[in-house]
C-alpha cells in the first residue's frame, strides 16, 4: 500500500492540498492512494510531496536512514544496508586493491620499456 497519507500527516499536507497540487480530485487521489497507479502518475505524486518514488512504498514501520554526501541524499533500508555490506566485505575490498596493485606495476614496467 503507498503511503501518501501517512507522508501528508508528516509533512503536514491535508489531502485536499494535494489533490490541489496535482490538479486532481480528491477522488481521484483517493483512487491513487487505493489503486495500482501508473509509474508517471507516483513519480508526480512524490514531486508533488517532494520525495522519492520509493518513499511511497517504504513501510511505515521499516527502519530507515538518510544518507548525505556531497550534493546526493537517498534514503536506505536496513536490507539496503545489509546488501551494502555485503558487496563491500574485507575480502573483496583486499582483491580490489590487489588488482588495482598489479594494474600499476604492469603500467610501470611497460613505461620503463
Amino acid at each position: 500500500m503507498l503511503r501518501i497519507k501517512s507522508i501528508c500527516k508528516e509533512k503536514n499536507i491535508k489531502l485536499n492540498a494535494l489533490a490541489k497540487r496535482l490538479g486532481i480530485t480528491y477522488h481521484s487521489l483517493h483512487a491513487i492512494m487505493t489503486g495500482n497507479p501508473q509509474l508517471a502518475t507516483l513519480k508526480k505524486v512524490a514531486e508533488a510531496l517532494d520525495v522519492t518514488v520509493r518513499d511511497l512504498f517504504v513501510e511505515e514501520n521499516e527502519v530507515t536512514i538518510d544518507v548525505n554526501y556531497a550534493d546526493f541524499t537517498t534514503r536506505l533500508t536496513i536490507n539496503d544496508l545489509i546488501n551494502i555490506s555485503k558487496l563491500s566485505s574485507t575480502d573483496d575490498t583486499d582483491e580490489l586493491f590487489d588488482e588495482e596493485e598489479e594494474n600499476e606495476e604492469e603500467f610501470e614496467e611497460n613505461e620503463l620499456d
